[in-house]
C-alpha cells in the first residue's frame, strides 16, 4: 500500500478539513474501522501503522 504525503494539506486519501462523514469513507478504503481507546474512529493494519480521526465539534472537519 502506498500513501501520498502532501503536508500540511493530509496524507491521501485522508485531507485536512474533510467532514467527518467524509474521513470515515475515505478511512474505510484503506481497512476495517475500529474505535482507539478513546472510542475516535481509526483504522489499524497488520504492518503496524494506523490512522484514526479527531474532529473539532465547532466545525465538524477533521
Amino acid at each position: 500500500m502506498e500513501f501520498l504525503l502532501d503536508p500540511p494539506y493530509g496524507i491521501d486519501p485522508l485531507r485536512l478539513g474533510m467532514t467527518p462523514d467524509e474521513a470515515r469513507a475515505a478511512l474505510e478504503t484503506i481497512g476495517q474501522m475500529q474505535p482507539t481507546a478513546h472510542g475516535e474512529p481509526a483504522v489499524h493494519l497488520a504492518s503496524g501503522l494506523g490512522a484514526g480521526l479527531r474532529c473539532r465539534q465547532l466545525t465538524r472537519t477533521c
